[in-house]
C-alpha cells in the first residue's frame, strides 16, 4: 500500500521550503498579530518588524482585501456551464446546488490568492448522499505529485486528534492518498512534526467507517489543483502557484510599520499640561494628581501665569505629521496592489492613471483585467474537469443514468458586468425621464474632479441642445 511510511517527517522530505512559505502566507492571511509574531520570532526572522515586542504595532488587513477582491472578480457571478444535453445540464445544476458550489468557489478563490493555489476534490458516500461531494483542500495540507505538468497523485494529511487529547504531545494524523482509480486511507499516531506509527482506522470515530483501499473505477484521481498564478519565481518550472502577496511582503510589513509609527506619534502628540507641584493634590495612595475638570481652585500665594521657576504652567502640544504619513502609506498601498497584479482603481483608489472617462474604465484597470484573465484560464480548465468527473461519479456510484459529457465553462467578467449593470440602470432611468445629465456624469465619472464633471455635463447639454437660448427671451433686455 503506497501510504507514507511510519515516522515520516512533516512536511515530507523536499517540501520544507514550500511549506515554510505557506506558513508565512498563512500568518499574513490570518490577520492575527500573534500569528505573525510567532512566525517571525524564529531565528531567521528575529530582526523583522513583527518579531519585536513593540506593543503598538498595527496590522493592516490589506492581504485579506486583496484575497477578497480576487474571489469577487472570479466568482461574484456564477460561471456559465454549457452542456449539449439538457438533462445533463439539469442534473449538473442540481449537484452544484446541493454542494453549495458558489459559496465554496468563493472560499476557494479567496484562499487561493494568498496561498498560491487550491485543491478541488470529489468524494462520494452512497449511504448518506445521492450526489457527488465537492470539497476544497488547503495547499498546506497536501503533498502533490506532478508529472509532465499534470497532477498524478496527492497525499492529503489532516490532524484529527480528539479535542480531549489536544493538550498532550500526541497527534493523530489522517492521510488520504489519491492515485488513478484508487483512494488509500491511513491513520497514524505521532507528533506535531511526524506522522508516527500507522494504526487501525477503527481507533477514532473520524476514520472508523473508512476502508483502507477504495477502487473508484474511474481512471482519474478525482482531484484538481488550481494554481493562483504561474510561473512561480521561487520554484521555476514547478506547478506550485505564486501567491498574490509573494512579491509584496516587505512592502506590506513597511506599511504596517508606517501606520504603527503614525499611531505612536498620535499618542505622543496628545495635549499635556505641565503644572507646578503646588497645583497637585495627593491621593490616598500618596501619589499626586491634577483634576483638570475642577471648576473652583484654592487661592495660591503665587502668580499662576508666571513662567519663572516652578510656579507657572506649560501646555505641550506637538505637531502631528499626518500629511507625510498619509502620503507614505498611500504610496505603499498602491505599490502593494500593483505588485499583487491589480490596478489601484480596483480598490477605489485613483492611482497614477489620473482622470479618465468612463469609456476608458477597462484601460484604467488594465492590470486587473490581465490578472483576472490569467486566473480564469486556470479555473476554466479545472472546473470543466471537475464537473465532468462529478457526472462520472454520479453515474457509476450513485445510480444516476444522466449522459456524461464534458461541459464548456465560461467564466463571468465581474468588471464588465458592473459597468454593464450601471449603464443599463442609467438607460432605464433616462427612458423614464428620471435622471439628469448631472447625475449621469456623477455616476459614470466619479473619478473626475468637479470641474471636469461640469465640463462633461456642459458637453452633454450642448449635444442635446439643452444650452440653446429660450426663443421667448431672444432679443429681450
Amino acid at each position: 500500500m503506497p501510504l507514507p511510511a511510519d515516522n515520516t517527517k512533516l512536511p515530507f522530505e523536499g517540501w520544507e521550503d514550500v511549506f515554510q512559505k505557506y506558513s508565512e502566507y498563512a500568518a499574513w492571511y490570518s490577520g492575527d498579530t500573534e500569528c505573525l509574531k510567532r512566525y517571525y520570532s524564529t531565528s531567521e526572522g528575529k530582526d523583522r518588524f513583527w518579531a519585536n515586542d513593540r506593543k503598538d504595532k498595527v496590522l493592516l488587513p490589506i492581504v485579506n482585501e486583496i484575497a477578497r477582491l480576487s474571489a469577487d472578480l472570479l466568482f461574484s457571478e456564477a460561471p456559465e456551464i454549457n452542456f449539449q444535453n439538457d438533462e445533463t445540464k439539469k442534473r449538473m445544476d442540481e449537484i452544484l446546488e446541493q454542494n453549495f458550489f458558489q459559496t465554496k468557489a468563493l472560499e476557494a478563490a479567496e484562499t487561493q490568492s494568498p496561498m498560491g493555489g487550491i485543491y478541488l476534490k470529489i468524494n462520494y458516500d452512497a449511504d448518506n448522499y445521492d450526489f457527488p461531494l465537492f470539497s476544497i483542500a488547503q495547499p498546506d495540507n497536501v503533498i502533490p505529485e506532478f508529472r509532465n505538468g499534470f497532477l498524478v497523485a496527492a497525499d492529503f494529511f489532516k490532524d484529527v486528534t480528539p479535542a480531549k487529547q489536544l493538550e498532550s504531545a500526541t497527534r493523530y494524523w489522517f492521510v488520504e492518498r489519491r492515485e488513478r482509480g484508487k483512494i488509500f486511507n491511513g491513520l497514524y499516531r505521532g507528533s506535531t512534526d511526524k506522522l508516527g506509527k500507522r494504526i487501525n482506522l477503527e481507533t477514532l470515530n473520524f476514520t472508523q467507517d473508512l476502508e483502507e483501499e477504495v477502487n473508484t473505477g474511474i481512471d482519474d484521481i478525482l482531484v484538481r489543483y488550481v494554481p493562483n498564478m504561474l510561473p512561480n519565481p521561487l520554484w521555476r518550472g514547478s506547478q506550485i502557484g505564486q501567491s498574490d502577496i509573494a512579491q509584496a511582503i516587505t512592502l506590506i510589513e513597511t506599511l504596517c510599520e508606517t501606520y504603527s509609527d503614525w499611531r505612536r506619534e498620535l499618542e505622543l502628540a496628545k495635549a499635556r499640561i505641565v503644572v507646578p507641584e503646588q497645583w497637585l493634590e495627593r491621593s490616598d495612595d500618596g501619589t499626586f494628581k491634577f483634576d483638570k475638570d475642577q471648576e473652583l481652585f484654592t487661592t495660591l500665594q503665587i502668580d499662576p501665569l508666571s513662567t519663572k521657576g516652578a510656579s507657572g504652567y506649560t501646555i505641550a502640544q506637538f505637531q502631528i505629521r499626518s500629511e507625510q504619513y498619509q502620503e507614505t502609506a498611500q504610496n505603499l498601498i498602491e505599490q502593494i496592489i500593483f505588485a499583487a497584479g491589480y490596478s489601484p482603481q480596483s480598490f477605489g483608489l485613483k492611482g497614477d492613471g489620473g482622470s479618465m472617462t468612463a469609456t476608458e474604465i477597462k484601460s484604467r484597470q488594465d492590470r486587473t483585467y490581465k490578472t483576472l484573465s490569467k486566473k480564469q484560464q486556470y479555473w476554466k480548465v479545472a472546473l470543466e474537469d471537475i464537473f465532468h468527473l462529478m457526472l462520472e461519479v454520479d453515474n457509476k456510484h450513485l445510480g444516476n443514468q444522466t449522459t456524461v459529457e464534458r461541459p464548456k465553462v465560461v467564466m463571468s467578467d465581474s468588471l464588465e458586468t458592473d459597468i454593464k449593470s450601471l449603464a443599463e440602470t442609467i438607460n432605464l432611468l433616462n427612458r423614464a425621464d428620471a435622471i439628469t445629465n448631472e447625475m449621469k456624469v456623477k455616476w459614470l465619472h466619479s473619478d473626475l474632479s468637479e470641474e471636469e464633471q461640469q465640463e462633461e455635463i456642459e458637453r452633454l447639454n450642448q449635444a442635446q441642445g439643452l444650452n440653446a437660448p429660450n426663443p421667448m427671451q431672444v432679443g429681450m433686455s
